[in-house]
Parts: C-alpha cells; sequence; structure tokens
C-alpha cells in the first residue's frame, strides 16, 4: 500500500506499488507504475510512468529525467536530464546525462562497461535506434532518427547524423559522418576511420554511399 504523503517531499505524485517509496526529501516527482522512481530519495523534478520506469535513479541530485513506458530508463542512477520514452528504451545506461532515446529499444544495451554507460548528449529516435550491444567506449553528440539507425555496436562512435530507416545501421566507430536517406552509409562504415571507417563522410540519399 502506497503512503501518498512523504515528509518534506513536495510537489509529488506516486501511483502505484513501491512507487517512490525511498524518498524522503525529493520535490517534483511523478512517479506511476510498479517500483517506478523506487530507490529515489533526494532526487527532484523526475517523471516516470510504466513498469520500474527510472527503478535506478538513486543518491542525490539526479534530477530532471523523464521515462515513459516498461522499463524505460531503469538502469540510470545518477544521469541527469534524460528523456527515455518507449518499451525498454535507455534500459541500462546509468551514469551518462543528457540522452534522449524514444522508441522501442532506442540506446538499449549500452552496459559493456563504466566507460560506456558515461555516453552522453545523444539522440535516438526510432525503433532500434541506437539500440545494439555498445563496445566500453564513449559514444558521444550521436543524433540518429528512423527505425534502426546507427543500431550496430557502437564503439567510440561520435558527432554523426543519420536520419533514415537503417541510416548508418553498421556505423560502428566513425565521426562527424552526415547520413540522410533510409540505408544511407550502410556498408560504408564498418571500421574505423579510413575508407572503410568513413570519417567524415557525407551520404544523402536512397542507401548513398553503400559499400564504397
Amino acid at each position: 500500500q502506497r503512503q501518498m504523503c512523504i515528509r518534506d517531499s513536495h510537489y509529488t505524485v506516486a501511483i502505484g506499488k513501491e512507487s517512490l517509496k525511498s524518498l524522503t526529501s525529493g520535490a517534483g516527482n511523478t512517479a506511476i507504475g510498479y517500483q517506478s522512481l523506487d530507490a529515489a530519495t533526494t532526487d527532484d523534478y523526475n517523471t516516470a510512468v510504466g513498469y520500474q520506469s527510472l527503478s535506478g535513479i538513486t543518491g542525490t541530485n539526479n534530477n530532471h529525467n523523464s521515462a515513459l513506458g516498461y522499463g524505460s530508463g531503469a538502469g540510470l542512477t545518477t544521469g541527469l536530464q534524460s528523456v527515455a520514452i518507449g518499451s525498454k528504451s535507455l534500459q541500462t545506461h546509468t551514469t551518462g546525462s543528457r540522452n534522449i532515446a524514444i522508441g522501442h529499444q532506442a540506446m538499449f544495451d549500452t552496459d559493456a562497461g563504466s566507460t560506456s554507460l558515461g555516453s552522453t548528449d545523444n539522440i535516438f529516435i526510432g525503433k532500434d535506434a541506437g539500440g545494439g550491444t555498445w563496445a566500453d567506449a564513449a559514444s558521444n553528440y550521436n543524433v540518429a532518427i528512423g527505425n534502426g539507425s546507427m543500431e550496430a555496436a557502437l564503439n567510440g562512435a561520435s558527432y554523426n547524423v543519420a536520419v533514415g530507416h537503417t541510416a548508418g545501421d553498421d556505423l560502428i566507430s566513425a565521426h562527424r559522418c552526415t547520413l540522410v536517406g533510409a540505408g544511407a552509409g550502410s556498408g560504408a562504415l564498418t571500421g574505423s576511420g579510413g575508407p572503410s571507417g568513413g570519417d567524415g563522410l557525407v551520404a544523402v540519399g536512397y542507401a548513398s554511399a553503400g559499400a564504397i
């Protein structure tokens, strides 16, 4: 049974078994669903809707995260200002901040190690966007929009833009690529730098720069 009045926790809403069960003084939190935000203690302004959404948030100053969907953002512990919308979106990420993952299993499997788990400032929108099994390296500042975009095993990829269904779907370690169109860059970005890695590759159009 939920206790709806929590001392020193202002403007807080908890609906569902064990939602916000650990909160002591955090303010402005909303938790709806079984074990949503259940580990948060003094954290502020988080919104979690769905089974075990944001269930890992703990400690202090882990604020302004929003999660909607089964297990969304469940792994976040000390991350800030992240958004996870969709079942299992951002589910395993822990410490990286300001990531946006929208879509079923978007940015889903980032838990190779502490370095990959600290990746920040990524935007992945679409089913499985950024959802591959990442290596333990920081992949930061990427934008991928489209189902299956940038869904490979990212390994230190940064500053890339991929827009379109499966755009950049085998990009692993490349940097500063711009890929626009369904399948853009597919087959051209399997390595790191050079002709196969494709650092700085620009490809616009359906299946453009495939296997160059």
